[in-house]
């Protein structure tokens, strides 16, 4: 059970540390004056990530659906509950992080035309 929750948190970690690197891709593209072609590829990126991202969080989250159903101790309970709140914001995240790409990819859209 512990093994599992270390693992969950070093996933949710992970996932944190990803979203802001992805986040501050994007940001420095914007800040740098790309070409168009060159926004368009770090914004194809930017959306490969965040699709690798929502799969590895949907996964964990079945995964800790199902740990949430067996036996534990106070103690297990009270981590599982960090690790859900952890969960729900680094999905919060990855919701914030899809819509600022998708603003960008509307905004490159209207440069474009």
């Amino acid at each position: 059970m512990r093994k599992f929750q270390w693992i969950a948190f070093g996933v949710l970690i992970g996932l944190v540390v990803g979203m802001a690197g992805s986040a501050l891709t994007a940001a420095h593209a914007q800040m740098q004056g790309p070409s168009p072609a060159e926004a368009q590829a770090a914004l194809d990126r930017e959306k490969a990530i965040l699709d690798q991202m929502k799969t590895q969080l949907t996964q964990m989250q079945t995964e800790m659906s199902s740990t949430m159903k067996m036996p534990m101790t106070a103690t297990e309970k009270a981590m599982m509950k960090q690790i859900s709140d952890l969960t729900k914001m680094v999905q919060m995240l990855w919701q914030a992080n899809t819509e600022l790409t998708n603003a960008l990819q509307m905004g490159l859209g209207s440069k474009n035309k």
